[in-house]
């Protein structure tokens, strides 16, 4: 999408998802904007397609209590942190500081990293970000640790699977020549 990573809300929903008091997110962007989320909806970017200066038609394949569906709808990128989308204004909605989460430790600059605590920790938090609801806090919460620390383990030259080998069967390893590197 050609937009950043972020939740987009309206300014009123904003305020409430800062003091998180929402329970629902009108739009969700991640993955450098090949996933968005919906209300109760996961999408992948199927297509981009230009329709004018700043505006933009994206259709997505969503999933949906375990139904797949295509999603079509347009943004108007009105400037960095404001679209229109569908006619209705959104911004860029980040949480306060007081209430982001906990800055973890990186692995970069460590000394004597243990791999298989990293690796334990994003086996937690991974289970927390898939098995959360997506309008909850704390699954947002889990998903961004466990993406940090995926981080922090490719930064060790680790590696989450393996060229043709079925996704259900990765897992965290030496990075090799046959390693899935993103």
């Amino acid at each position: 999408m050609p937009i950043p990573d972020g939740v987009y809300l309206t300014a009123e929903h904003c305020a409430l998802f800062q003091k998180r008091e929402l329970d629902f997110l009108a739009l969700e962007v991640s993955k450098n904007g090949r996933e968005y989320t919906l209300p109760e909806t996961g999408c992948l970017v199927a297509s981009v397609r230009k329709l004018r200066q700043k505006r933009y038609l994206i259709e997505g394949d969503c999933i949906e209590a375990g139904d797949a569906w295509q999603h079509t709808f347009m943004i108007d990128v009105l400037d960095g942190q404001k679209i229109r989308m569908d006619g209705t204004d959104l911004q860029a909605c980040p949480l306060e500081a007081a209430a982001s989460p906990k800055k973890r430790p990186s692995a970069s600059g460590q000394k004597n990293v243990n791999p298989a605590d990293f690796i334990e920790e994003w086996h937690n938090d991974n289970e927390n970000c898939r098995g959360g609801s997506g309008d909850d806090f704390s699954t947002m919460k889990a998903c961004d640790r466990r993406d940090a620390v995926a981080r922090d383990l490719t930064a060790l030259n680790w590696c989450y699977g393996r060229k043709m080998q079925p996704a259900s069967k990765y897992e965290w390893h030496k990075c090799d020549k046959h390693s899935i590197r993103d």
